[in-house]
Protein backbone atom coordinates (compact mmCIF):
# COMPACT_ATOMS: atom_id res chain seq x y z
CA UNK A 1 0.00 0.00 0.00
CA UNK A 2 2.69 2.07 0.73
CA UNK A 3 4.41 1.76 -2.18
CA UNK A 4 0.94 2.73 -4.57
CA UNK A 5 1.24 5.54 -2.42
CA UNK A 6 4.39 6.76 -3.21
CA UNK A 7 3.67 5.76 -6.72
CA UNK A 8 0.86 7.67 -7.28
CA UNK A 9 2.75 10.80 -5.21
CA UNK A 10 5.91 10.79 -8.08
CA UNK A 11 3.32 10.55 -10.67
CA UNK A 12 1.57 13.75 -9.51
CA UNK A 13 4.61 15.33 -8.85
CA UNK A 14 5.57 14.83 -12.13
CA UNK A 15 2.63 15.67 -14.05
CA UNK A 16 2.43 18.95 -12.02
CA UNK A 17 5.60 19.87 -13.23
CA UNK A 18 4.92 18.58 -17.05
CA UNK A 19 1.81 21.16 -16.59
CA UNK A 20 3.85 23.89 -15.49
CA UNK A 21 6.23 23.54 -18.02
CA UNK A 22 3.92 23.37 -20.62
CA UNK A 23 2.27 26.44 -19.64
CA UNK A 24 5.34 28.41 -19.18
CA UNK A 25 5.85 27.23 -22.80
CA UNK A 26 2.23 28.12 -23.85
CA UNK A 27 2.42 31.54 -22.65
CA UNK A 28 6.05 32.02 -25.05
CA UNK A 29 4.40 30.72 -28.24
CA UNK A 30 0.07 30.41 -28.10
CA UNK A 31 -0.25 29.04 -31.34
CA UNK A 32 1.63 25.25 -29.80
CA UNK A 33 -1.60 25.12 -27.59
CA UNK A 34 -3.35 23.80 -31.00
CA UNK A 35 -0.40 21.35 -32.26
CA UNK A 36 -0.32 19.85 -28.02
CA UNK A 37 -4.00 19.54 -28.11
CA UNK A 38 -4.01 17.95 -31.73
CA UNK A 39 -1.08 15.23 -30.84
CA UNK A 40 -3.09 14.89 -27.75
CA UNK A 41 -5.96 13.74 -29.56
CA UNK A 42 -3.91 11.64 -31.88
CA UNK A 43 -2.29 9.71 -29.19
CA UNK A 44 -5.51 9.19 -27.67
CA UNK A 45 -7.15 7.36 -30.79
CA UNK A 46 -3.85 5.17 -29.99
CA UNK A 47 -4.64 4.94 -26.65
CA UNK A 48 -7.98 3.80 -28.01
CA UNK A 49 -6.32 1.13 -30.64
CA UNK A 50 -4.17 -0.26 -27.99
CA UNK A 51 -6.53 -1.27 -25.33
CA UNK A 52 -9.00 -2.56 -28.28
CA UNK A 53 -6.29 -4.32 -30.08
CA UNK A 54 -4.96 -6.12 -26.34
CA UNK A 55 -8.11 -6.24 -24.59
CA UNK A 56 -7.52 -9.98 -25.62
CA UNK A 57 -4.40 -9.90 -23.80
CA UNK A 58 -6.40 -10.17 -20.49
CA UNK A 59 -8.40 -12.57 -21.61
CA UNK A 60 -5.06 -14.47 -22.60
CA UNK A 61 -3.59 -13.99 -18.89
CA UNK A 62 -6.88 -15.51 -17.55
CA UNK A 63 -6.59 -18.73 -19.37
CA UNK A 64 -2.71 -18.70 -18.55
CA UNK A 65 -3.44 -18.57 -14.74
CA UNK A 66 -6.05 -21.30 -15.05
CA UNK A 67 -3.42 -23.70 -17.69
CA UNK A 68 -0.86 -23.20 -14.68
CA UNK A 69 -3.38 -24.11 -11.94
CA UNK A 70 -4.52 -26.81 -13.39
CA UNK A 71 -0.88 -28.16 -14.49
CA UNK A 72 -0.55 -27.76 -10.90
CA UNK A 73 -3.09 -29.96 -9.81
CA UNK A 74 -2.41 -32.74 -12.47
CA UNK A 75 0.84 -32.51 -10.84
CA UNK A 76 -0.12 -32.61 -7.31
CA UNK A 77 -2.04 -35.62 -8.36
CA UNK A 78 0.41 -37.68 -9.99
CA UNK A 79 2.64 -36.81 -6.91
CA UNK A 80 -0.51 -38.63 -4.76
CA UNK A 81 -1.08 -41.20 -7.13
CA UNK A 82 2.98 -42.66 -7.04
CA UNK A 83 2.86 -41.79 -3.28
CA UNK A 84 0.12 -44.08 -2.58
CA UNK A 85 1.42 -46.60 -4.57
CA UNK A 86 4.61 -46.41 -2.92
CA UNK A 87 2.74 -46.79 0.79
CA UNK A 88 0.93 -49.67 -0.60
CA UNK A 89 3.89 -51.55 -2.17
CA UNK A 90 6.62 -50.24 0.73
CA UNK A 91 8.57 -49.67 -1.87
CA UNK A 92 9.97 -45.75 -1.46
CA UNK A 93 13.10 -46.56 -3.90
CA UNK A 94 11.97 -44.23 -6.23
CA UNK A 95 10.63 -41.58 -4.37
CA UNK A 96 13.08 -39.58 -3.94
CA UNK A 97 14.06 -39.04 -7.55
CA UNK A 98 10.22 -38.82 -8.36
CA UNK A 99 9.58 -36.17 -5.96
CA UNK A 100 12.73 -34.13 -7.84
CA UNK A 101 10.97 -34.33 -10.86
CA UNK A 102 8.36 -33.25 -9.46
CA UNK A 103 10.06 -30.22 -7.59
CA UNK A 104 11.77 -29.44 -11.18
CA UNK A 105 8.55 -29.38 -12.88
CA UNK A 106 6.40 -27.86 -10.25
CA UNK A 107 9.28 -24.51 -10.94
CA UNK A 108 9.25 -24.74 -14.86
CA UNK A 109 5.04 -24.45 -15.24
CA UNK A 110 5.65 -21.22 -13.84
CA UNK A 111 9.04 -20.20 -15.79
CA UNK A 112 6.97 -21.03 -18.91
CA UNK A 113 4.66 -18.03 -18.43
CA UNK A 114 7.20 -15.98 -17.34
CA UNK A 115 7.63 -14.30 -20.52
CA UNK A 116 4.31 -13.74 -21.29
CA UNK A 117 3.12 -11.80 -17.47
CA UNK A 118 6.03 -9.80 -18.20
CA UNK A 119 4.31 -8.84 -22.20
CA UNK A 120 1.43 -8.12 -20.30
CA UNK A 121 2.71 -5.36 -17.87
CA UNK A 122 4.43 -3.92 -20.29
CA UNK A 123 1.51 -4.00 -22.77
CA UNK A 124 -0.59 -1.84 -19.66
CA UNK A 125 2.34 -0.02 -18.66
CA UNK A 126 2.44 1.62 -22.86
CA UNK A 127 -1.55 2.08 -22.24
CA UNK A 128 -1.04 3.69 -18.95
CA UNK A 129 1.42 6.30 -20.66
CA UNK A 130 -0.64 6.93 -24.10
CA UNK A 131 -3.49 7.76 -22.08
CA UNK A 132 -1.70 9.83 -19.63
CA UNK A 133 0.07 12.04 -22.00
CA UNK A 134 -2.72 12.37 -24.29
CA UNK A 135 -4.95 13.67 -21.66
CA UNK A 136 -2.09 15.96 -20.51
CA UNK A 137 -1.90 17.31 -23.92
CA UNK A 138 -5.27 18.11 -24.56
CA UNK A 139 -6.06 19.57 -20.91
CA UNK A 140 -3.45 21.86 -22.09
CA UNK A 141 -4.56 22.60 -25.40
CA UNK A 142 -7.95 22.99 -23.53
CA UNK A 143 -6.43 25.01 -20.56
CA UNK A 144 -4.87 27.28 -23.20
CA UNK A 145 -7.79 28.66 -24.71
CA UNK A 146 -8.90 29.42 -21.28
CA UNK A 147 -6.43 31.47 -20.51
CA UNK A 148 -7.07 33.51 -23.31
CA UNK A 149 -10.69 33.66 -22.91
CA UNK A 150 -9.81 34.66 -19.57
CA UNK A 151 -7.47 37.34 -20.83
CA UNK A 152 -9.97 38.65 -23.36
CA UNK A 153 -12.96 38.95 -20.62
CA UNK A 154 -10.49 40.92 -18.40
CA UNK A 155 -9.27 43.57 -20.92
CA UNK A 156 -13.03 44.15 -21.94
Amino acid sequence: MGTILALFAVTTIITIIIIYILVIIMKSYPKLATYLETVGYVLLAISLAWTFLFSSIDNMSNETDMYVINEKLDTLWRANSKLQKALSNDDFTNLDDYTYELHSYWYRIEEDTKYFREQVSIAKIISAILLGFSTLLIACGRGQELLISLTSKKNE
